[in-house]
């Protein structure tokens, strides 16, 4: 079983290492890309890399202790412009910074301990956190979340926690055997202050990830992640905002 990734990418950080290291983490994680983006359209999954052409970025998390390095897909530069105006920023054209913590993510990456494919929601992205709260907050739309969340197998973490690592705030998603276990959980859940997120973490020795394996698996993964995205995600056809409720002061 030949590794994708090595034992010393899981641990690169780029002030410490040569120019050369960091250019072939880069060549792997844009190989993953060009892997991947071609499959979305086909696979009906709208995600749309957040650099030019897909290279990879530091990830998004503003307290990261891994490797510097991920790929980032989100509702694109147009869609997010839209919500972005939404939540009451201003900017126009060109100078509209669009940042991908104000929205639901997919993201590819390593930490030191990890290969993580993980869909976020930081706590800046309250606009899509107060879609999902509400949404959730009807019954069967909260019955079919719970259910894409049981097919995601074994490995998944979901939580409220920051950062780069799995966090205190976390649990197995192995472990919501009855529906009301996670009504538990999500009613501890801050719109605005909290993180959101769900993803596979895979240790550097599976094989899942090995040379042969990683790309269709990380097309698989997203493919999973993508049914729990899309319904999360605000659109005018997908609005639950007025189902939630602003918390009592």
């Amino acid at each position: 079983m030949k590794s994708f990734f090595t034992p010393e990418d899981y641990t690169l950080i780029i002030d410490d290492v040569s120019p050369s290291q960091v250019k072939d983490l880069l060549q792997k994680f844009n190989r993953l890309h060009q892997y991947l983006e071609p499959r979305f359209k086909p696979s009906a999954i709208s995600l749309y890399s957040y650099t030019p052409k897909g290279e990879a970025r530091q990830v998004i998390q503003p307290s990261v202790t891994g490797a510097p390095y991920s790929l980032v897909y989100y509702r694109g530069r147009t869609q997010a412009e839209v919500i972005e105006r939404l939540m009451g920023r201003d900017q126009i054209g060109a100078a509209f910074n669009i940042a991908p913590q104000r929205h639901p993510v997919i993201e590819v990456r390593l930490s030191p301990q990890h290969y993580v494919i993980e869909l976020i929601l930081s706590s800046q992205a309250w606009w899509d956190q107060r879609n999902l709260v509400g949404k959730l907050s009807v019954e069967r739309h909260r019955k079919s979340f719970f259910d894409l969340l049981q097919k995601l197998g074994e490995g998944y973490h979901i939580g409220f926690w920051a950062g780069g690592a799995l966090g205190e705030m976390e649990l197995a998603v192995s472990k919501f055997t009855h529906i009301k276990i996670f009504e538990e959980w999500m009613s501890t859940f801050s719109v605005g202050k909290d993180w959101f997120r769900i993803g596979r973490w895979y240790v550097p020795d599976e094989a899942h990830i090995d040379e042969a394996h990683i790309f269709e698996e990380t097309m698989r993964q997203i493919r999973a992640l993508y049914g729990l995205y899309s319904a999360i995600l605000w659109t005018g056809d997908n609005n639950y905002h007025r189902f939630y409720k602003l918390p009592t002061p």
